[in-house]
């Protein structure tokens, strides 16, 4: 969301390597686990803000991934994934011997963490599952429907106070309908208008750039396909204007869209039928 929660939380994991003196346990790998699509920005950014050699980071991600054995995991500082890779992970392999889960993680980073916001999916068990030290979770949007939103991942975090339903309602719902600030030493945010006071003031600077030929045609074409998605309901309809949005930026990235649209409705199938099966 350009809030600078990537550039935080690759800053949190160089620090975390400086105290390897002091700290043995910083030595352990972190692994972050994001939406199919967030995986080559992850592995942008860390290359951009971190120092060269710093850093080094694996993905596990795509036909080649069950090539990244435990020896190349334990000799990196970060490998990102996908929660539908982690969740295959778990359900397929026997997590006693699954690079994964037999692997001492210094720690994670869930990007849109509100994919484990119910704690009876196959996902939430998958990461619960995984040796962690430290736990952060990164999402814009913590409440999507209700409330209890917010339980599976503070479940997650808390380990296992306030994580149970019973005591969920008196403590936090109960302190939010009055007002109260109880919740808040369980979050650390900041919104678009955050700012330093002695930053100058944002100008913005607007230019319509027109597309070439090839572009114009392959917009057309995403732009037909967007005017009929408005009668097959609201996600066709909102995955066409994020396509024609990407197009805008450069036609070469819709090449992998299917790709990653068909792992995400994966990953999402499967976090559904883990619920029903519950």
């Amino acid at each position: 969301m350009g809030l600078g929660t990537a550039i935080q939380a690759i800053t949190l994991i160089g620090i975390s390597k400086e105290q390897l003196i002091t700290n043995p346990q910083c030595s352990m790998p972190t692994i972050i686990i994001c939406p199919p699509c967030l995986i080559t920005n992850w592995k942008s950014e860390i290359s951009k803000n971190a120092q060269a050699g710093a850093l080094e980071a694996k993905t596990y991600h795509g036909p080649t991934r069950h090539s990244l054995s435990g020896v190349d995991i334990s000799k990196c500082a970060i490998v990102i994934t996908s929660y539908n890779n982690i969740t295959k992970e778990f359900k397929q392999t026997n997590p006693s011997k699954s690079c994964f889960f037999k692997s001492n993680w210094h720690g994670i980073i869930l990007d849109e963490a509100h994919y484990i916001c119910s704690q009876y999916t196959a996902t939430h068990h998958a990461i619960n599952s995984l040796l962690l030290s430290c736990r952060i979770c990164l999402m814009g949007t913590p409440i999507h429907n209700t409330m209890y939103d917010i339980l599976g991942i503070i479940s997650f975090i808390t380990q296992p106070q306030s994580s149970d339903q019973d005591n969920w309602s008196p403590l936090i719902l109960n302190s939010l309908s009055k007002g109260s600030n109880d919740i808040l030493h369980l979050v650390l945010g900041h919104t678009k208008t955050s700012q330093l006071k002695f930053l100058p003031n944002i100008i913005h600077d607007y230019k319509l750039l027109p597309l070439n030929p090839k572009m114009q045609k392959e917009y057309s074409a995403l732009y037909k396909e967007f005017l009929s998605s408005k009668t097959k309901g609201p996600g066709e309809f909102f995955r066409s204007i994020n396509k024609l949005q990407i197009c805008c930026n450069h036609h070469i990235i819709l090449n992998t869209m299917a790709e990653l649209d068909l792992e995400d409705h994966e990953g999402r199938s499967t976090q559904d039928n883990s619920s029903a099966n519950t």
